[in-house]
């Protein structure tokens, strides 16, 4: 039976090689949205007119507009 450990360990030490680069990606990749969107908001909010209220609340549609279209899990 300790066989069979040794055979489940290699296979998710195997998967975690290949999942951990592909998480860390996506996690920077959303960190640079989210910092992006902020620098926007410096000049843009002058620009527009908008208050920090009506900014926020944009963003926020623009993030659940975002989260409602992804595809669902199959």
């Amino acid at each position: 039976m300790q066989n069979g450990n040794s055979e489940v360990d290699a296979i998710l030490r195997r998967a975690a090689w290949r999942l951990v680069p592909l998480i860390l990606a996506m996690y920077i990749a959303a960190f640079l949205n989210r910092v992006n969107v902020s620098f926007a908001a410096l000049t843009m909010n002058q620009d527009l007119g908008f208050s920090p209220e009506v900014f926020g609340w944009g963003t926020g549609i623009f993030s659940w507009a975002i989260w409602c279209s992804r595809c669902p899990p199959t």
